[in-house]
């Protein structure tokens, strides 16, 4: 059988300490920017199940939602481009060049701007096919990377963390 690719995750993130006058705690924090050189961490974590999901199920492209600045569509296009996907990114608001989706388009990201009012319908039922309708078949990815596909990438990393 072959390897899962949340189970290639073959780095664990460092955890850093943190101190500073009067704090009573002493505060961690987990470099997750580091689990990846290209697709960074907490991000890509939510996004191997979806992967997976879409490879096993035969589809070749991956639609989501999100804004101008959006740290998802930007490593949506990079783990498309790597795992071999086409992409589509629906942005919210006027069209804008920001560096997340100049570099979204560079990994090959199709990017369209969507109303305030198409946006708000992302989450109602049904909401992210119908915007996904006048586009090419993908296997949808809910805004942010969540999902039951993603909880296999985020027990992965609840288990360093324990």
């Amino acid at each position: 059988m072959s390897q899962s690719i949340v189970d290639t995750f073959t780095q664990q993130t460092p955890f850093i300490g943190l101190s500073g006058p009067g704090w009573q705690r002493r505060t961690f924090i987990k470099r997750e920017d580091l689990r990846d050189a290209e697709l960074g961490g907490n991000k890509w974590c939510k996004l191997a199940g979806h992967i997976e999901e879409a490879q096993r199920r035969g589809h070749d492209h991956l639609l989501s939602v999100g804004g101008p600045w959006s740290n998802h569509l930007h490593a949506l296009a990079l783990a498309g481009r790597r795992f071999g996907f086409s992409t589509t990114g629906l942005v919210r608001g006027r069209p804008v060049d920001t560096p997340m989706l100049a570099d979204a388009r560079r990994a090959g990201m199709d990017v369209h701007f969507i109303s305030p009012g198409q946006y708000k319908q992302r989450n109602a039922e049904g909401g992210l096919c119908r915007l996904a309708a006048s586009f090419r078949p993908a296997w949808l990815v809910p805004e942010g990377g969540g999902g039951p596909e993603a909880m296999p990438g985020l027990a992965r990393l609840a288990a360093e963390i324990e």
